[in-house]
């Protein structure tokens, strides 16, 4: 009976601990496998991290190339405008500077010998020279072409005249402001040309 019983237990001992045994490899197997596979999941996604990140820098990295560009083309063209403007400011200065009375004077006498020949005439000057150039010209002229000749003050011309016959809309614009408009044309196409020459375009 005694032998019976050791038997017993020590069945009883060995399905036990088998079984344990077996269940607590089929856990150990189960563990293994979870952990693999959120190994590789932990490195798809890192992966995933590593590529959006990559894509991310190259997209700021275009981002920033092209608003770098712009602002150069901007930058570039601010300075063109201020040349520009420079420009024309010293241009007009020189125009301001050389457009005298006695000048202005050997103008409207020369146009009106040769354009107006004997008709009457309107001249418009500015504040600066109507005083000036109306007793420069009118010692020049015969007493008969001073009656053909309207010399009037026009607020909107401060150097140079407008010339033009009387009862007609046609008038020669000899202003600052209109031969500075003419040497532009010419000018400043050379200037640009310059401008882009030295920015290497």
């Amino acid at each position: 009976m005694e032998v019976k019983l050791e038997n017993l237990i020590k069945k009883i001992k060995e399905e036990g601990v088998g079984a344990a045994e077996k269940k607590a490899a089929e856990i150990l197997e189960k563990a293994r496998q979870e952990a693999d596979d959120m190994l590789v999941k932990a490195r798809k996604d890192a992966e995933k991290i590593r590529e959006d990140a990559k894509k991310e820098g190259k997209k700021l990295l275009e981002n920033a190339e092209t608003s770098i560009r712009q602002s150069a083309r901007d930058t570039a063209l601010s300075l063109k405008k201020q040349l520009n403007k420079l420009f024309d400011r010293l241009l007009k200065q020189k125009i301001d500077e050389n457009l005298d009375e006695e000048l202005l004077r050997d103008m409207i006498l020369k146009l009106m010998d040769s354009w107006a020949k004997g008709k009457d005439v309107s001249v418009s000057v500015g504040k600066t020279d109507a005083e000036k150039l109306t007793s420069l010209i009118m010692k020049e002229l015969k007493t008969e072409a001073k009656k053909g000749i309207d010399i009037k003050l026009d607020k909107k011309v401060s150097f140079g005249f407008r010339i033009g016959l009387k009862g007609e809309d046609l008038t020669y614009d000899f202003t600052d402001d209109a031969l500075l408009e003419s040497l532009r044309f010419f000018l400043n196409p050379k200037l640009s040309e310059l401008l882009e020459e030295k920015s290497g375009k």
